[in-house]
């Protein structure tokens, strides 16, 4: 079983160190926008086998082996937190950093939903509450940037298109998809956990 541990000032500095590694280009990623909110505001978490002692839970770059003791299903909660973020925000949207190159096929598929930003240097997989499924959000996270992950659950405001596939993002809609950002998800111990940020108030 998976319990749920309120995380400290450690977590906020690893969660910001992940997040400042999108700033490789001249023009900066989500990511690197994010790490300049106001994250020690917000509250951290992770979920945590409850037969595990926590000694190790701080050791965010270590490897946690917990698929050695009892098959857990972490990734799971974070689909159903993503999942329950969308049906709960009209115009909501979590938005995956991605290892897909425009010139792969599977970026050309119809059934999944991938948006550039400066000319395509970042590619990014974003669901939608608009027309969001588990499905959806299982082949963003197949997808997606590792080490570090980056996931934002956000928002745009009503008066604002919504985001379409193949779309690139203007500076105005990355702007507004960081400042309304209410939830960031990196992943911990080598892949096998995350850590959850949650604005004031989520």
């Amino acid at each position: 079983m998976l319990k749920k541990v309120e995380l400290g000032i450690d977590a906020i500095d690893h969660l910001t160190e992940a997040l400042e590694d999108g700033s490789a280009f001249a023009n900066p990623s989500i990511s690197f926008y994010l790490s300049k909110l106001p994250l020690r505001e917000g509250r951290m978490t992770t979920y945590w086998p409850t037969h595990m002692n926590q000694n190790d839970i701080n050791k965010f770059n270590s490897v946690v082996l917990f698929h050695r003791t009892k098959k857990l299903d972490i990734r799971g909660k974070i689909e159903n937190l993503i999942m329950e973020y969308l049906r709960n925000n009209k115009n909501g949207y979590a938005v995956f950093e991605s290892l897909v190159m425009k010139g792969d096929p599977i970026y050309h598929n119809k059934e999944r939903n991938f948006v550039t930003q400066d000319s395509n240097v970042y590619i990014y997989h974003f669901v939608r509450s608009l027309d969001y499924s588990n499905i959806q959000v299982s082949h963003a996270f197949n997808s997606a940037r590792y080490y570090p992950l980056v996931v934002a659950l956000t928002k745009l405001s009503e008066n604002v298109s919504p985001i379409e596939p193949f779309q690139e993002l203007s500076d105005e809609t990355i702007k507004e998809l960081v400042d309304n950002t209410d939830i960031i998800i990196t992943d911990v111990y080598d892949g096998t956990g995350f850590l959850i940020w949650k604005r004031p108030g989520n």
